[in-house]
């Protein structure tokens, strides 16, 4: 990971201050992060979100001391990983934001237009919300450029894996047995951390001053230590070292300190909830690939959905009567990544392909091909060649088991990394109460 320097120019700093010191009775300032305020309008946003989605989601509402902790430490996290996106010169254009949204319209069932509506209708203004969808992708290509590189996974660890967990990749949502996924959990972790190649004699000293921590937290005591909210999470998206220990626990309750190389971790069970996506955890992922192949034509100013609707239909009537699919593609498709190959796209796996597409091609048979539809990046057809199940396909057990390594490793590298970079620069938090 590239090292991210502190530095802290005391005149900057008080300029800053003197400047936001003017506009502190319209309002005030909640934290300082390096040479960036962070407001109190900004926490209130923040916090007035976390309220909705505890709401919607039917968690216990923290006290709201907790709750403000939780929102200031998620706006600081975020101004600090922009702040360094845009020090290493990592930007993103409005075209990849305009494709994101559009992807996340049809992830919902919604156009473009219909989800600009919904936005307004919720009091966000559009731009405001692009702006954060792009402040989201700059820090998603920071994360990528500084931790993914660190996070290695090991064929001793998925073959362990397996071991363990085979039985669940194999199941499917409607046989699998209820189990850990079945279950989110929200948890709480509390660390203090080691220092840098630290010596027998401070490791004792850490763990005696987490023992303390821990001791004076069970006593009801207030204590001001770092800790992270973790969200709710499936069981196995849990940190490794956090998994035989939340297990066995109860809501409200606390651990003792677990040894990490970072430091000693306290980890406190806030809640347990019934996962309503079930059927999208890593446990009940489907057992089948696909082998399809479609045809891609793109509207334009010339070219309007009408026109390229009937278009395919009559190349979809061609095929039907004969034609080439393969030639056909070739010749009309604007795919550039299967066009040349007769619109091949081999053979993927559920939640490879753009959600509608996928939709529309897993309600075909094989050899059928769909009516003209329109995703996210055109209108297609797209034809089934063959479908079959993958479930003692070890490549792909191994495959999936990979990525569900990989996402609680990268989980658990993340929040170090953000430790790291909390701890290399000027945070200052305002008494504002």
């Amino acid at each position: 990971m590239k090292k991210v320097v502190k530095k802290i120019i005391t005149a900057g700093l008080f300029t800053l201050i003197s400047t936001i010191a003017c506009a502190a009775t319209l309002d005030k300032i909640a934290a300082v992060v390096n040479d960036n305020a962070i407001t109190q309008s900004q926490l209130n946003q923040q916090l007035n979100l976390y309220r909705q989605q505890l709401q919607f989601s039917h968690a216990p509402m923290p006290a709201p001391a907790a709750l403000r902790k939780q929102a200031l430490q998620h706006i600081i996290d975020t101004q600090l990983q922009v702040q360094l996106a845009q020090k290493e010169g990592i930007t993103v254009d409005d075209a990849s934001v305009t494709q994101a949204i559009t992807r996340i319209a049809q992830q919902n069932g919604l156009t473009l237009t219909q989800l600009q509506a919904k936005v307004s209708q919720q009091g966000m203004d559009y731009n405001k919300y692009r702006a954060e969808i792009k402040k989201q992708m700059l820090i998603s290509e920071l994360q990528q450029r500084e931790v993914a590189p660190h996070v290695k996974i090991s064929e001793q660890e998925v073959t362990d894996f397996l071991r363990q967990n085979g039985k669940h990749l194999l199941a499917t949502p409607s046989t699998q047995a209820p189990s850990s996924q079945a279950a989110l959990y929200h948890v709480r972790d509390i660390l203090i951390p080691l220092p840098d190649a630290a010596t027998p004699q401070q490791t004792a000293d850490t763990l005696q001053q987490a023992k303390t921590i821990l001791a004076k937290i069970r006593a009801g005591g207030n204590i001001n230590v770092e800790s992270s909210d973790l969200g709710w999470r499936t069981f196995n998206d849990l940190p490794d070292i956090f998994e035989p220990v939340v297990k066995n626990m109860q809501p409200g309750a606390l651990s003792d300190p677990i040894k990490a190389p970072n430091g000693y971790h306290i980890v406190q069970l806030l809640g347990i909830k019934a996962n309503t996506a079930n059927a999208q955890a890593p446990a009940a992922m489907p057992t089948y690939t696909t082998h399809a192949r479609h045809i891609l034509i793109k509207t334009n100013p010339l070219m309007p959905d009408d026109e390229v609707k009937f278009r395919l239909m009559r190349i979809r009537d061609a095929i039907l009567h004969g034609a080439s699919f393969a030639q056909l593609a070739k010749e009309n498709s604007q795919d550039p990544g299967s066009a040349s190959k007769g619109g091949d796209l081999g053979w993927v796996n559920p939640g490879m392909l753009d959600p509608t597409f996928e939709k529309t091609m897993n309600g075909l048979k094989p050899g059928e091909i769909s009516q003209p539809f329109k995703s996210a990046f055109g209108w297609h057809i797209v034809q089934v060649v063959e479908r079959k199940s993958v479930a003692n396909n070890q490549n792909f057990l191994r495959n999936q088991a990979r990525a569900i390594l990989y996402q609680r490793k990268f989980s658990e590298a993340l929040q170090n990394w953000l430790q790291q970079l909390r701890s290399q620069s000027y945070i200052k938090i305002m008494d504002n109460n």
